[in-house]
């Protein structure tokens, strides 16, 4: 079974039982250049053979045209820094100009896909990272302060969601184009861990759709939340065939996902306790307990969010071997 049809029939045959598996990591000082982000994935894919591609650029890619500067300061993850905001007062999101996929550093992404595209081919469906309007603006301008103006200045921040949210439009229409099978769509701000549901859709539903419509029709487009407990109403009618989560690894959080969404679930394994230290029996036992929980369901083995940066990969390889052996049994 090859890449494309295991996660076909994951997404779209509800009569085949497969069990498709996928890790990714950030890659701190490739990522600044589109050669070497290419290379770094092409790399890792070939290494493990995943299912998917998520190419995970920094998350600055998409702000560096507005400005924004970061740096690398040996973050486990290799999540980099960012040096200074350059949001300060409500005025500044005014002065915020639509972003065009041409600009210099959201260009250097699109370059990169193409190199990715190219080398891969159609062997795996690769899928590009896209952080939402919200998350983007905690980047430029902090928590503190993006909390601050939401409250007292809102028709700021919406006129900055405005601009933002068609910026990466413009950004996603562009990467549609490379031939890329979807975007891998990070939401941070998920109620209710952070808003109240009556913010989010305010704040949050209108602008993410406006991101996502450029991609509506490709057909492997990926939700990520970082929220342990959402509420997935909120996004139960986004164009995402797949839903990547924190707490899936809680049998709690896994059982009720799988009541509360029509989507395909991936995930289920700790980047840290599991993946980064646990042994390959500790790791054999939790995907047993995965693949029980969730037979007779379609599940995307992964782990929560990006792997720390010195997991063994021997821990890599073993999970993607006992993803194979248990898809055997069904079949």
């Amino acid at each position: 079974m090859t890449h494309h049809e295991r996660m076909h029939n994951c997404l779209y045959r509800k009569d085949i039982q497969t069990n498709p598996v996928s890790f990714w990591r950030h890659f701190p000082h490739a990522d600044q250049s589109a050669d070497n982000l290419a290379n770094a994935t092409i790399a890792w894919q070939r290494k493990f053979d995943f299912d998917f591609v998520k190419v995970t650029p920094a998350s600055s890619f998409c702000l560096k045209d507005w400005g924004v500067e970061d740096e690398y300061l040996g973050n486990p993850f290799g999540i980099r820094n960012y040096k200074r905001p350059i949001i300060h007062q409500p005025d500044d999101w005014l002065k915020l100009p639509v972003l065009e996929a041409e600009n210099q550093y959201l260009n250097q992404q699109i370059e990169a896909l193409r190199k990715i595209k190219k080398v891969l081919g159609n062997s795996v469906p690769i899928v590009q990272s896209i952080f939402n309007p919200l998350v983007q603006m905690e980047n430029m301008a902090g928590n503190k302060t993006l909390n601050d103006h939401l409250q007292r200045f809102p028709e700021a921040v919406l006129a900055g969601l405005e601009t933002i949210s068609k910026s990466t439009a413009n950004f996603v229409q562009k990467a549609v184009a490379t031939g890329i099978d979807g975007i891998f769509f990070i939401i941070k701000h998920a109620p209710p861990t952070v808003f109240s549901n009556l913010k989010y859709s305010r704040f949050g539903v209108p602008f993410d759709n406006i991101c996502l419509q450029p991609a509506s029709k490709l057909w492997m487009n990926i939700l990520h939340l970082h929220s342990d407990n959402p509420d997935f109403d909120d996004f139960e009618n986004f164009p995402t065939a797949m839903l990547s989560m924190h707490g899936l690894h809680h049998s709690g959080n896994l059982l009720k996902a799988i009541s509360s969404s029509e989507k395909i679930l991936c995930g289920g394994l700790q980047r840290v306790a599991e993946m980064g230290d646990g042994t390959e029996d500790e790791i054999a036992r939790k995907c047993s307990k995965l693949f029980n929980e969730t037979a007779g369901k379609q599940f995307v083995l992964s782990a929560e969010c990006g792997l720390r940066l010195d997991t063994a990969d021997r821990n890599i390889f073993n999970a993607v071997n006992l993803a194979r052996e248990n898809e055997k049994k069904f079949q």
